[in-house]
């Protein structure tokens, strides 16, 4: 059960400015960070997962959150990761999807972490 709920974030306004990359065209403000606008990010960057984060898939808005925290190196990288989790379970995302994603960003993302 994640800590927040989807009320608990503001809306999310991004732009398509390219094939696989979108801007934050307002602050998005969540629980974890206040997503700044002129934010660019290419949403999920795992291949096999990157149709559920087009805008209006399942994962998008937790890999905004999740880019933004990872570029800013904001709190720690196991921070960012039970962000995007606890994220895109508040968005609906089914608990194994959700998890299974998260595994992939844990395991695998790097960022500005040291």
């Amino acid at each position: 059960m994640p800590r927040y709920k989807r009320d608990h974030y503001s809306p999310l306004r991004t732009e398509r400015i390219g094939p696989r990359r979108w801007k934050v065209i307002e602050d998005w403000h969540t629980p974890y960070a206040v997503v700044r606008a002129g934010f660019e990010s290419d949403g999920v960057s795992s291949g096999a997962l990157r149709p559920l984060a087009s805008p209006g898939g399942s994962l998008f808005e937790a890999a905004i959150l999740h880019d933004y925290l990872y570029v800013h190196a904001i709190n720690t990288k196991a921070y960012a990761d039970k962000a995007f989790l606890e994220t895109a379970l508040a968005f609906g995302v089914v608990y194994v999807r959700a998890f299974a994603a998260y595994l992939l960003c844990s395991m695998f993302g790097r960022g500005a972490y040291r």
